[in-house]
């Protein structure tokens, strides 16, 4: 072989080398940038980050849960049973199969966090849309969080899937032959005359009906639970929103604020096991 052919190949094979060297070092480095960026979507909570990805390791309620970070996020779009009320056990159970020690992605809409200084995140798993399941199962209602309503189409659509099917707090009551009367809008302004908000729970059975534990909710997280109340025929109670003495048909809330939303809002009246008696939306 001539020494310029032998020149030639080995020039080549340095060319090559060093093509290799660099193309290994591009991918490595390309690794390193996407972990780097990935690792800061898992740790970071900031207002300009729309995806997150995160694990969760444990699960509240049947509308919050904790991340890995000890973050704790609320579910948005969704109102899940209270502790203490009915199904308040089957929701949290049912999302904790659905996402608990999990790795989900998170989806912000506008508002980063709420006053309790909860991450709002729409919840999706590999192929579930949580917040979704979880109303359309029963286990949540529906509930919009202005500016926040992205899905709320979407979650009103699922929430009459629950009712049609009366699955979870859709589930009927045995009571009926109930009348619900509601004054949503007060006289003037609703902040100063808060008792002329009122409901009007009106009774047409034959046997005396027992009130006893029974709930009134709004479309928010607003409860009335009553006392000892009993109905007969042709009875009928009212729960003025404002401040009073109980007597005898005539109650009060107590509340310092109107409970009932002059433009939009939901009553559901509940009896004592928690199943829905009447429900009525404006």
């Amino acid at each position: 072989m001539s020494l310029f052919l032998f020149f030639i190949l080995f020039i080549s094979s340095c060319a090559i080398l060093y093509n290799h060297f660099n193309e290994n070092n591009a991918e490595k480095n390309n690794k390193l940038v996407n972990n780097d960026a990935k690792s800061e979507i898992n740790v970071s909570h900031s207002d300009n980050l729309r995806f997150e990805y995160a694990l969760v390791t444990d699960v509240i309620d049947g509308d919050t849960i904790i991340l890995e970070d000890e973050e704790s996020v609320r579910l948005i779009g969704i109102n899940a049973p209270e502790k203490g009320m009915q199904h308040y056990n089957e929701a949290k159970e049912f999302l904790e199969i659905l996402v608990l020690n999990q790795k989900v992605r998170l989806e912000k809409d506008l508002t980063n966090r709420d006053i309790y200084g909860r991450l709002l995140r729409y919840v999706f798993t590999s192929d579930i849309f949580v917040n979704f399941e979880m109303v359309k199962n029963g286990f949540a209602n529906q509930y919009d969080y202005p500016p926040d309503v992205k899905y709320s189409s979407q979650l009103k659509e699922a929430e009459k899937l629950a009712e049609q099917k009366q699955l979870g707090v859709w589930e009927k009551s045995c009571f009926n032959l109930i009348k619900l009367t509601l004054n949503y809008d007060a006289k003037g302004n609703d902040e100063k005359n808060l008792n002329d908000e009122w409901v009007k729970i009106s009774y047409s059975g034959e046997e005396d009906l027992n009130l006893n534990n029974w709930t009134i909710k709004d479309y928010g997280t607003s409860i009335y639970r009553f006392g000892k109340v009993i109905l007969s025929k042709s009875q009928y109670v009212i729960v003025h929103s404002g401040r009073g003495t109980d007597q005898g048909n005539v109650l009060f809330w107590n509340s310092e604020k109107p409970i009932w939303n002059n433009k939009h809002d939901s009553i559901y009246l509940r009896d004592s096991l928690g199943n829905l008696v009447e429900f009525y939306s404006y």
